[in-house]
């Protein structure tokens, strides 16, 4: 009898033990806050999963047993918050301005065309100094790389704010504007599902002559570990690119907006 009595209060102080480290355990495990833009469909609030990025960026972490959280805002803020270490990280597409003394950045987690369109009675731009004259419509949601960012900033183009692409797209068949420039993997699903054949084929679209910034996750270089988590970063990224996951989730993305 005191034997069995012995051998449940020995159970007790195993189980007891065995309870204490499952909360350690769970108390230890870290969480990962990351500032992001909203560009939508590759990061947004209201994405699926937040979007293709944050996807790539939620599944390397966790396999980690890195807890993943993301708050959408402005540029600007994103990268004070990394400067002044309020967040751990920032979803951000690079252009040369970033490189900064302050950031490490992780390799490049996507990549894509843009569509620069126009009505097919225009001549087709064949350098992008040909758009000087013109009035582009602006989308203060995308990102533009130097040389659009050039004609623009000397005053070459007129630009034309608005964030709707509707309004865009609308502008552009109305003549009220002579180019826009969007992404190419959302743009042709948006005109099927918004506008009739007929204004469709009034419009057609140049890839070669503008890109988009590459997508990267930048961390503070002088926080400890830094490097070694950029490093590990990079390994399980370039996994991903090798055996299709990333290019999986893109066609998801293309394939739900049909």
């Amino acid at each position: 009898m005191f034997t069995t009595f012995l051998r449940f209060i020995a159970f007790l102080c195993l189980f007891g033990l065995a309870f204490h480290s499952v909360q350690a355990s769970g108390a230890e495990k870290k969480t990962f806050l990351v500032a992001a833009h909203e560009w939508p469909p590759f990061s947004s609030r209201d994405a699926k999963y937040f979007g293709i990025a944050p996807r790539v960026i939620a599944d390397i972490l966790q396999s980690q047993g890195i807890e993943v959280k993301f708050r959408f805002m402005p540029w600007s803020d994103a990268l004070n918050g990394i400067i002044t270490e309020e967040y751990d990280g920032a979803l951000v597409w690079v252009t040369e301005d970033l490189h900064h003394e302050a950031f490490l950045m992780s390799d490049t987690i996507l990549e894509h065309r843009t569509a620069l369109y126009y009505r097919k009675n225009m001549p087709e731009p064949k350098i992008a100094d040909d758009l000087m004259g013109y009035r582009m419509g602006i989308n203060s949601h995308y990102v533009y790389d130097r040389s659009s960012y050039r004609l623009l900033k000397d005053k070459s183009m007129e630009s034309i704010l608005s964030d709707d692409d509707a309004t865009q797209f609308r502008n552009l068949l109305d003549g009220k504007t002579d180019f826009y420039l969007t992404p190419a993997l959302t743009s042709t699903p948006f005109l099927r599902n918004n506008f009739s054949k007929e204004e469709q084929n009034a419009l057609t679209y140049n890839s070669n002559l503008f890109k988009f910034p590459p997508a990267q996750l930048i961390v503070n270089r002088h926080r400890e570990g830094s490097a070694d988590f950029i490093a590990e970063f990079n390994l399980r990224l370039n996994r991903m690119k090798n055996d299709g996951t990333i290019e999986r989730y893109t066609n998801d993305t293309r394939f739900s907006q049909h």
